[in-house]
């Protein structure tokens, strides 16, 4: 991708994307494939060389060439979860509408909670 060229980026979900109920924010896949389709182009990409092994792919941004990028990868890392969002202003998602404000709300909602549902260490707790 050349840095020096404005493009616009769509986002959409991969198959394993798909597949992670915290990953989506609709019942059914048609809702769910409207609100993406909805949802403003943006226009700040991080570029990643590669995914590491072991790494879960979770949603893709396209250009107007049809070029690809990661745009949401995850991944455990020893007793936790890493994320990387690579998209640098999904901040335009909240900016069409109230509906559209809520959605990115409950989108970071989501990934925090998907962050935190490991397993905790376990304490032995002594009663005095």
């Amino acid at each position: 991708m050349d840095a020096r060229l404005p493009s616009q980026f769509k986002l959409s979900l991969t198959r394993e994307g798909w597949l992670q109920p915290w990953n989506r924010l609709r019942s059914t896949e048609a809702e769910e494939k409207a609100r993406l389709d909805s949802m403003p182009a943006f226009q700040v990409l991080n570029a990643v060389r590669d995914v590491k092994p072991g790494a879960s792919v979770l949603a893709t941004v396209s250009d107007s060439a049809g070029q690809t990028y990661p745009a949401l990868v995850v991944q455990r890392f020893g007793l936790g979860r890493s994320a990387a969002l690579t998209i640098g202003d999904l901040w335009r998602w909240g900016l069409g509408d109230e509906s559209m404000q809520k959605d990115l709300g409950r989108a970071w909602r989501q990934l925090v909670r998907w962050w935190s549902r490991m397993s905790r260490p376990h304490f032995a707790h002594r009663r005095t």
